[in-house]
C-alpha cells in the first residue's frame, strides 16, 4: 500500500466529513499519529485503522480500495449515489449517475469495475429492455473476479455479496429471454450456496432471491414448492422489517390461497398487499389498478371503510 496515497485519502475523507484531527484521534490514537498517517509518514496498526474506519464511516476494505485511486472521494460519492438510486429503484437517476461515473471507469480496480459493469447491465435490462446485452455486461462483471469460470462452477464457490447481486441479475435476464429452467436451477443452487457458505445470508438480497424463485414456481403452477420460498421470504422480511418485497409476498400468498380455494385467507393477504402497496407505490392510480385486478381475477371484496393511503 502506498502510504502517501493512503494518508491523502484519510485526510480527504476526514475533511469531507468535517471533523478535525483531534476529533478523528479521540478514543483511537494520538493527534500526532493521525498527522503522521495523513502525511504518509506511518501506517496505522489494524486496531487503529478499525477506529479510523469507524469514525469515517468507511469499511476497512473499502479504504484500501479507495486508496489506489486518483479521485477516491468522487468515486466513493458515485458509488453511494448509485446504491441509493438502486434501493429506491429510481432507474432514471441510476442511469444518470452511471453516465457521470463513466469518466472514472479506466481508473477502477477489478472489484469496483465489476460493480460498474453490473450497473451497466441493469440499465440495459431495466431501461433499454435488452436482456441479451445486459447478460454480456454481467458476464464481463463476473470475469473481473472469477476469470474464465462458468456460472454453474461459480455457484459451487464461496461468493461475495457483490457477486451474488450480479448472479441474481444474470438469472433475471435468463427469465426475460425465456430460459426459465436455467434460471430456476441457478436460483436453487444459489440458495443452497448461500446457506452452505454464508452465515449471514438472511438479508435483503436473499429475500429478493427467494421471491424470484417463488415467482418462477408460481408461474409453473408448482404451488407447494412456491409456497416454501414465499413463506421463508415473508418470515425473513418481517424479522428484518424489510418492506421492499413484503407486499409482493403477500400478493403471491393471496394468489396461492385463492388457487387452493381458501378464499377468506386469500382475501386477508390481498388486504395486506394493498395496504403495503399503497405505502410503497404512493399512487392512487396504481392502487385502483391493483384493486380492479384483484376484484376481476380473485373475487376480492373491498372493505367497507377504505384503509389505503394515497
Amino acid at each position: 500500500m502506498d502510504q502517501v496515497k493512503f494518508g491523502l485519502l484519510i485526510k480527504k475523507l476526514r475533511t469531507t466529513k468535517g471533523i478535525t484531527q483531534d476529533q478523528l484521534a479521540d478514543g483511537v490514537c494520538t493527534k500526532t499519529h493521525i498527522y503522521n498517517i495523513e502525511k504518509g509518514l506511518s501506517s496505522p496498526a489494524l486496531y487503529i485503522l478499525e477506529g479510523i474506519s469507524r469514525k469515517l464511516d468507511v469499511d476497512i476494505v473499502e479504504l484500501y480500495r479507495l486508496a489506489q485511486y486518483e479521485n477516491p472521494i468522487e468515486i466513493k460519492d458515485f458509488k453511494h449515489r448509485l446504491k441509493r438510486a438502486y434501493i429506491k429503484m429510481d432507474l432514471k437517476l441510476f442511469s444518470q449517475v452511471l453516465t457521470e461515473y463513466s469518466i472514472y471507469k479506466d481508473e477502477l480496480g477489478k472489484y469496483d469495475l465489476q460493480h460498474y459493469l453490473w450497473a451497466k447491465g441493469i440499465v440495459e435490462n431495466a431501461i433499454n429492455n435488452n436482456p441479451t446485452k445486459a447478460l454480456e455486461y454481467y458476464q464481463q462483471a463476473l470475469t473481473q473476479t472469477r476469470e474464465g469460470k462458468r456460472l454453474d462452477v461459480l455457484l459451487d464457490l464461496s461468493l461475495t455479496w457483490q457477486e451474488v447481486e450480479v448472479i441474481n441479475s444474470t438469472l433475471v435476464a435468463y427469465l426475460q429471454i425465456s430460459k426459465h429452467e436455467k434460471a430456476l436451477n441457478g436460483y436453487l443452487k444459489l440458495i443452497e450456496n448461500l446457506k452452505s457458505h454464508n452465515l449471514d445470508y438472511e438479508n435483503s438480497t436473499y429475500i429478493k432471491i427467494l421471491y424470484n424463485t417463488s415467482f418462477i414456481y408460481e408461474k409453473q403452477n408448482q404451488l407447494s414448492k412456491a409456497k416454501i420460498y414465499i413463506e421463508e421470504g415473508n418470515k425473513i422480511s418481517l424479522e428484518l422489517n424489510d418492506l421492499t418485497y413484503l407486499y409482493k409476498y403477500y400478493f403471491l400468498l393471496g394468489k396461492l390461497y385463492f388457487q387452493e380455494g381458501e378464499f377468506s385467507i386469500a382475501n386477508q393477504y390481498f388486504e395486506k398487499y394493498l395496504m403495503l402497496a399503497s405505502i410503497s407505490k404512493n399512487s392512487s392510480k396504481s392502487i385502483n389498478c391493483y384493486l380492479n385486478t384483484l376484484e376481476s381475477k380473485y373475487n376480492y371484496v373491498r372493505p367497507s371503510v377504505s384503509c389505503y393511503t394515497f
